[in-house]
């Protein structure tokens, strides 16, 4: 991810707090419904993912997905903003269909005898 993208992203950031979608504490009066933003490079168009939505399509914890990125078995992040590591969503949604599909054994079923 390169400066430009990341200084976009930042931006994106920044300007949605500002607005008040993301706020740290509202009292009952000023609550809004809930955002749920999208992170888009924007040289490539490719949706980019944060470790809570992944863990979210793989079915699991965050540590349960950085446990697999740990060990390699997860693809790699694509790039950070801060402390915040981002993947591309179709790797990690291709990934999660090849996990599922090595994981599901077929088993000989025997014919009824009559």
């Amino acid at each position: 991810m390169s400066i430009e993208q990341m200084t976009t992203v930042q931006s994106i950031i920044e300007e949605t707090r500002y607005r008040g979608a993301i706020r740290t504490s509202c009292s009952s009066q000023d609550r809004q419904r809930p955002v749920n933003p999208i992170i888009v490079d924007a040289d490539t168009g490719d949706e980019l993912w944060t470790a809570g939505t992944c863990a979210d399509h793989l079915g699991g914890t965050v540590r349960q997905w950085e446990a697999h990125v740990a060990r390699g078995s997860a693809p790699k992040a694509v790039g950070q903003i801060g402390r915040l590591r981002l993947w591309e969503a179709q790797e990690v949604h291709s990934w999660i269909v090849r996990r599922r599909r090595a994981n599901t054994t077929l088993r000989a079923v025997e014919p009824a005898r009559s």
